[in-house]
């Protein structure tokens, strides 16, 4: 069941599908998927690697966003309930912007992102402690161990 978040949604590809199997693989990892959304945004915290400007026109000009929210497994981790996972997955209008979005998601101190593109898909993935004071269950470059397949799964889209 997506939850419907309100934004333009109007993409060429099944967003909703693709999202679907990014959870498939999420729920293979550490990781329980506990919310889907379709009409998403992506807030500008997860890509500020890019010009704010820029970056603010893709995002405003997308076709569509939807968004995965997960839970860190209990007993994966002693402070299992702090950590949260996130992917927004999207249709950019052009594969120049998609790329821009993907580019621009940059690790920050205490949050590790990485983003990844495919002609006008794109994907942003987010871990982190919700937690101010709890330490990340993801570390630099942890990840990236999802990146091969989210790829893989933008090209055959």
């Amino acid at each position: 069941m997506f939850d419907d978040w309100g934004h333009r949604y109007e993409p060429s590809v099944d967003l909703a599908q693709l999202a679907g199997a990014v959870a498939a693989i999420v729920e293979g990892d550490a990781y329980r998927v506990t919310g889907l959304g379709i009409g998403s945004n992506l807030p500008a915290v997860w890509v500020r690697g890019a010009d704010p400007a820029a970056i603010k026109a893709a995002t405003e000009s997308m076709r569509g966003c939807v968004i995965l929210n997960a839970s860190l497994r209990p007993g994966t981790h002693a402070k299992a309930r702090d950590q949260h996972f996130l992917a927004f997955i999207g249709e950019a209008t052009s594969s120049n912007d998609a790329a821009l979005i993907a580019a621009a998601a940059k690790s920050q101190s205490g949050v590790e992102e990485f983003g990844v593109s495919h002609d006008n898909l794109w994907c942003v993935a987010v871990g982190r402690s919700v937690v101010k004071g709890v330490a990340s269950y993801e570390h630099a470059g942890s990840l990236e161990r999802f990146k091969p397949a989210i790829a893989a799964l933008l090209e055959r889209s």
